[in-house]
């Protein structure tokens, strides 16, 4: 087998000593032979790296050849086959980027770790080399994105992001970077294990300031270092691994870098997506790994990996909280005995995308807490004005009663089948905040009964300051739940449908009884 330091790099023939135009097709014909492999069709390019799905028959078995050809320094001759350097000046950065591409997947091969796709073989022919890889079997996170695929939990989210840090703890350790690290790159097998694919970008030769190559980025997943090439290295596949996660829980993928140095439009998953199966606490940890800037990341996968399953283990909140929708409303008893629905200001979902409602008795909500300054009162009352202080169970009966007088409704109430209604709960005259709702793919919008318009996915809305019952409908598929408006503030609510659904007859309106 050749290495690439025997190649002597020859050059393109000039358009002056040439009649014809040096175009020739980038990609090898169909049926090609290359040692025991036989070329079939073209699966990508990128900037350094076409990728062929080949046949192996020898082994009886589909292959992936990669095929090292920067465009930017290199063609093919007349031979349709043979890679050669368009100029004296280029040939350099041809040459180096041929050793680093060979010389990387070689170091591939050494590697173990079974999230990475290793190379069954590397040979040079052509004046340039070739990678062969295996063909795995599996979905990639663009097909389960695109098709609404969306991970369900922190159980799902670790079994992939542990797995890949693994891999890329072992790619760095052995002095490399991924560089190409998008939703395209990361493939889910049929048994749930990811493979790492696409490790052509980590092959590139440094490149100076004087090189005119153009450097190829998925903009959506690249680190800001990249734009520069300089100071990238653990972190920067880092980000791009988190904004591909941060993609796959979302349901779109992050703004580019540089536009998030200007102003950053990202909402952060712990504050837009958290949920009781993916808590803000796991959340948080992929926004640290999103930062802008380098030395805001975490500086090694291991570091990550770590942060993560120690926020997996964080105990769950001693409040039960669950995602409210309006047909669990209008299946509520509608009895003044009954529960009523409070909002809860519980940190890891009230501030979530995905609202929720918490289900408490508003009479033990509020005796309780009366009883406790009761209590307190009573120790730091003198004794001779401790009579005029009612008993906790006569503040608790008052309370009980006061909280449901027709002048003290319940915050929110079962919804009804009547036709939809303009509603407007009480509030302040004049005094409004912004909502701004996000749906995932689409949703048309109903804020106290009105039809506001359709969100495909952002939509703004000025609301009354206080309490407003926000109605979401996609198809058959619905959301409800409340959202309070402070004045001149600014107040955003994320919600993901899980799939497309025919189109249903207009929610009902939402009425308050007293």
């Amino acid at each position: 087998m050749n290495s690439s330091s025997d190649f002597s790099i020859p050059l393109l023939p000039s358009a002056e000593k040439s009649p014809e135009p040096d175009i020739r097709p980038n990609t090898l014909p169909t049926g090609t032979s290359l040692q025991q492999y036989v070329i079939g069709p073209v699966l990508g390019e990128s900037g350094s790296v076409i990728v062929y799905r080949a046949h192996d028959p020898i082994h009886d078995q589909d292959v992936i050849i990669e095929e090292y050809l920067p465009f930017e320094h290199a063609g093919r001759t007349s031979d349709a086959m043979t890679v050669v350097a368009r100029t004296p000046d280029q040939a350099r950065f041809y040459e180096e980027g041929l050793r680093c591409f060979e010389v990387g997947a070689r170091l591939l091969m050494e590697l173990t770790h079974p999230a990475l796709a290793r190379p069954l073989d590397v040979f040079s022919v052509n004046g340039t080399a070739y990678r062969v890889m295996p063909c795995h079997q599996g979905e990639s996170l663009r097909k389960k994105v695109d098709s609404a695929a969306y991970i369900q939990s922190t159980t799902e989210l670790l079994s992939v992001l542990l797995p890949l840090l693994g891999a890329l703890d072992e790619v760095h350790r052995a002095g490399r970077v991924h560089l190409d690290i998008s939703l395209d790159n990361i493939l889910i097998q049929h048994d749930g294990a990811p493979v790492l694919l696409g490790f052509g970008a980590s092959h590139r030769a440094p490149v100076s300031r004087e090189d005119p190559v153009t450097v190829i980025l998925e903009p959506e997943f690249a680190a800001i270092e990249q734009y520069t090439q300089v100071g990238m290295g653990a972190w920067t596949d880092l980000y791009a691994l988190s904004a591909a996660t941060y993609a796959w829980v979302s349901g779109r993928a992050p703004a580019p870098s540089v536009a998030r140095l200007v102003r950053d439009p990202v909402h952060l998953l712990a504050q837009s997506c958290a949920s009781p199966e993916l808590p803000a606490a796991v959340l948080r940890v992929i926004d640290t790994a999103m930062a802008i800037r380098p030395e805001e990341r975490f500086k090694t996968a291991d570091a990550f990996a770590q942060a993560l399953k120690a926020a997996a283990q964080e105990p769950t909140p001693v409040i039960t909280v669950e995602v409210c929708r309006a047909e669990d409303v209008s299946a509520a008893p509608a009895s003044q005995d009954d529960e009523s629905v409070l909002v809860a200001e519980v940190p890891s979902v009230a501030q979530a995308g995905r609202q929720a409602l918490l289900r408490v008795a508003p009479s033990v909500l509020l005796s309780g807490m009366i009883a406790t300054l009761v209590i307190m009162a009573a120790v730091l009352t003198p004794d001779h004005a401790r009579s005029n202080i009612p008993t906790s169970q006569e503040t608790t009966k008052e309370t009980a009663a006061t909280a449901r007088t027709p002048d003290n409704p319940p915050l929110a109430a079962p919804v009804t089948t009547a036709p939809v209604a303009e509603e407007t709960l009480p509030t302040t005259k004049n005094n409004t905040g912004t909502l701004s709702v996000s749906v995932w793919p689409h949703g048309r919008i109903y804020l106290n009964g009105k039809f506001m318009g359709e969100a495909a996915p952002d939509l703004e809305l000025s609301a009354p300051e206080g309490t407003n019952k926000l109605y979401l409908k996609k198809g058959k598929d619905d959301f409800f739940t409340l959202v309070t408006i402070k004045k001149e503030e600014r107040t955003h609510l994320s919600h993901r449908f899980r799939a497309e659904q025919p189109e249903s007859p207009p929610p009902p309106a939402v009425s308050t009884p007293h």
